[in-house]
Formats: structure tokens, C-alpha cells, sequence
């Protein structure tokens, strides 16, 4: 009899350096941002988080490769006004 045929033997995956770093150095960016932002108030608070939802509804059209995008994007835009000017904005 034979010796039994084993199948081919992959190799281990290569060893990646850590992208967690750079993952907590943005987040920590983010977050002062956001800070921010709630901190000022008024308009800048308001086109902050239009942009953080326009960003967010581009890269999920990337993840799911949707034909299209900036239609999409528009599509999901706020239909609200812009806030009233307050003096917060001022500072």
C-alpha cells in the first residue's frame, strides 16, 4: 500500500503590524473634534455633523460598491435648514 497523500501545506499568513495605533490616534481626533464642536455650538456644530453624515453615507456606498454614489448621497442629505445664527458662533 501507499503512504497516505496529505494535501498541500499553506503557509503561515505573514505577520501585519498593528494598525490599532493609528485607529485609537484617529478616534482621539475625532472625538476632540466632536468636543469641539458641541463646545461652540450653533453652525459649526451643525455642518460638523452634516459633513461626519456625509462622510459615513460615502463609505458605506464604497463598502457595498453601489453605482451612483453622489446621488445617493444627496438622497440621503437632511431636508432641515441650516440653525439659526446664534451668537455662540461669534465667539
Amino acid at each position: 500500500m501507499s503512504a497516505p497523500t496529505t494535501g498541500p501545506v499553506s503557509p503561515e499568513p505573514a505577520k501585519k503590524p498593528s494598525d490599532l495605533a493609528p485607529r485609537v490616534a484617529s478616534a482621539l481626533v475625532m472625538v476632540s473634534a466632536a468636543l469641539a464642536t458641541l463646545w461652540a455650538g450653533g453652525l459649526l456644530f451643525h455642518l460638523f455633523w452634516l459633513a461626519a453624515g456625509a462622510a459615513i453615507v460615502w463609505e458605506w456606498q464604497a463598502m457595498i460598491d453601489a453605482p451612483n454614489r453622489i446621488p445617493r448621497l444627496v438622497l440621503a442629505s437632511p431636508r432641515s435648514p441650516p440653525p439659526p445664527r446664534s451668537p455662540s458662533i461669534l465667539r
